[in-house]
């Protein structure tokens, strides 16, 4: 089954004139008869969208630069993902920014798929609470991979899931305000990005969850969460992500690593993002984080 998925992008930097363009750009329909539209507004399914959000900054407007919001209509498999990076990249080409007030949130739906339409409401909110587990069981890898301000445990928008909770929360990081009803789960804690690439491994994440989650025959099921190591090897593993995915995951900490932020809590959330890696070895000569199978005297691929 191709994953269907939707895109949130909150950014700031742009009118919605140049929203437009950059729309135009990536050659997707985008629905500009009315400047930037109200929270919620409906719109033809097919059509990107620039919206209103209250928790952002001053509003663009059609010639003024501010914060927006751009909605994705549904997009489905790997040619959906294209055009998110694409929309992306023109984004930002144009001037698109963000700042610790926005976040990326990603939908994925299963309402196509035939197993979730023979599930009863019982097994659907079973499914629901295998996701709720699954992402409290490997928080420390999650919370790796986001930014500062996008932890679960400091964050209003993102808070931790309470496995078998009832669903009526939309700001827990898993939003499964929609599963019971239409089959949709929002992951809410991507953080602040206009980059395609990290959307696109929050993606697969996502997807892989919700397979877990409705698919009897994910490799999962012959597995105890509870004894899976909360590294990147363990959710790579439980997830059958696989290696490029574990690849990405160990580049996406190195990332914000680099950063090199040790104030406050960073401090703390550094030592989770080390955490994670601790199955891994570090090059002998750059001291980066070897990710190639068979390191040489432990030297990575660039020092070797």
């Amino acid at each position: 089954m191709a994953i269907q998925f939707g895109v949130e992008f909150e950014c700031k930097g742009l009118t919605v004139n140049e929203a437009r363009d950059a729309m135009e750009a990536a050659g997707v329909d985008f629905y500009n008869n009315a400047g930037l539209l109200g929270y919620h507004t409906r719109v033809p399914s097919n059509y990107w969208k620039a919206e209103s959000d209250s928790s952002l900054g001053a509003n663009a407007t059609s010639t003024s630069k501010g914060y927006m919001e751009i909605i994705s209509p549904i997009l489905t498999g790997e040619n959906g993902v294209r055009i998110m990076k694409k929309v992306a990249r023109e984004l930002t080409r144009r001037g698109g920014k963000v700042d610790n007030l926005c976040g990326t949130h990603v939908t994925v739906g299963v309402n196509n798929s035939a197993r979730w339409a023979r599930f009863s409401d019982a097994r659907k909110i079973e499914a629901g609470v295998t996701m709720q587990r699954i992402y409290a069981h490997f928080a420390n890898v999650f919370d790796a991979i986001s930014p500062d301000c996008r932890q679960m445990d400091n964050s209003s928008w993102c808070s931790r899931p309470v496995p078998g909770s009832n669903f009526s929360d939309r700001y827990q990081a898993v939003n499964l305000t929609a599963w019971v009803l239409y089959g949709r789960v929002e992951f809410r804690q991507p953080g602040f990005t206009l980059n395609g690439n990290k959307v696109a491994l929050w993606l697969k994440l996502a997807n892989a969850m919700t397979s877990a989650a409705i698919n009897e025959n994910h490799k999962s099921h012959s597995l105890i969460l509870n004894d899976m190591p909360q590294t990147i090897d363990g959710i790579v593993d439980y997830l059958n992500l696989g290696e490029p995915t574990r690849r990405a995951l160990v580049k996406r900490v190195e990332e914000v690593l680099a950063l090199g932020t040790t104030r406050g809590r960073a401090a703390l959330y550094n030592s989770i993002r080390r955490a994670v890696l601790m199955n891994y070895t570090s090059c002998i000569s750059c001291g980066c984080v070897i990710t190639n199978p068979l390191p040489t005297e432990n030297l990575c691929v660039r020092c070797d």
